[in-house]
């Protein structure tokens, strides 16, 4: 999705992403091409490694909300 100067490769987007989309896009800076691949972490732990029983605490806590956190940007 970004090429190899760091900016944003806008002609993979067009095609299925609205224009006024697109203009939200380009106001956020693209990573820097030195911080590495994109990676999953899970916010229930310090350490951003999954687990059930993290995911159980939380549930039972109830302070995780799928629904909220799915798309949430660390």
């Amino acid at each position: 999705m970004v090429v190899g100067d760091g900016s944003w490769k806008l002609d993979l987007f067009r095609p299925w992403v609205p224009e006024e989309i697109l203009n939200k896009i380009i106001g956020v800076p693209p990573p820097h091409p030195a911080s590495g691949p994109d990676r999953i972490i899970w916010g229930a732990t310090s350490t951003g490694s999954f687990s059930l029983k993290s995911t159980y605490e939380k549930v039972r806590e109830g302070t995780f909300n799928l629904k909220e956190r799915l798309w949430e940007i660390p």
